[in-house]
């Protein structure tokens, strides 16, 4: 189980790109994101959802889905395979251009913090509910505040502060967020993912035209993911 986490973090889903996943009666084009919090590719993504989701926000629809990569008998320290993620991180830097934080490679030697892809999910998914538009950047802020300055992401007050510093208000965020009801918020999204056939992260899906396609299989650089985004829709 462990080296499918692995896996499913370091290396890209089993999605054919620019492939039709299912019919259904022509709406607005919309894209969607589906990713995870600790997904070590997904942070690398990020600027370019990022830049991506800017370029486009105003033309288009867009929805962030976290796909729960790790959930069940997954959640806890990465055991073993820490000093695999470790070597592969030079990788990721490399080829992304993100920056890998002190304290998370600390975290990641000591191999202690509990990782779990339910937290993150509810943050998501609180937010989407109250501010659609900054669900993007709050996502964004998450994987900064993860992989680059070693936040706990099981801990309410990481959420709180981020809330805080992109000026949302969200009065009863923490009643929510710690309510035994709150995992139904992250299991909506994961469901999602599954339905939309996501195996791994991240993903980038089209929904145009009445079919569902994939234009982004695992991690891709701006420029290929906007080509393969306009040949689609243009």
């Amino acid at each position: 189980m462990k080296t499918t986490l692995i896996l499913l973090i370091l290396l890209s889903s089993n999605f054919k790109q620019g492939n039709s996943m299912m019919s259904y009666t022509q709406e607005k084009t919309k894209i969607i994101y589906v990713f995870d919090v600790l997904c070590g590719w997904c942070y690398g993504f990020s600027p370019v959802i990022k830049k991506f989701h800017e370029t486009y926000k105003d033309q288009y629809d867009f929805e962030i889905i976290s796909g729960g990569l790790v959930v069940g008998e997954r959640i806890g320290p990465y055991g073993e395979f820490a000093n695999y993620i470790l070597n592969a991180i030079p990788n990721l830097e490399m080829t992304t251009g993100v920056k890998v934080g002190d304290i998370y490679l600390q975290q990641l030697k000591e191999d202690k913090l509990i990782q779990n892809s339910i937290p993150p999910a509810i943050a998501i998914s609180i937010v989407k509910q109250n501010y659609p538009e900054n669900s993007f950047e709050f996502a964004h802020n998450l994987q900064i505040a993860k992989f680059l300055d070693g936040k706990d992401l099981n801990n309410v007050s990481t959420y709180l502060e981020i809330l805080d510093n992109m000026n949302l208000k969200i009065e009863n965020f923490k009643e929510q967020f710690e309510s035994v009801s709150s995992e139904n918020f992250a299991n909506i999204d994961f469901s999602r993912a599954a339905q939309l056939g996501v195996r791994g992260f991240p993903a980038v899906i089209v929904k145009h035209n009445g079919g569902y396609t994939a234009i982004s299989n695992g991690y891709m650089d701006y420029n290929r993911l906007n080509k393969n985004f306009i040949s689609l829709v243009k």
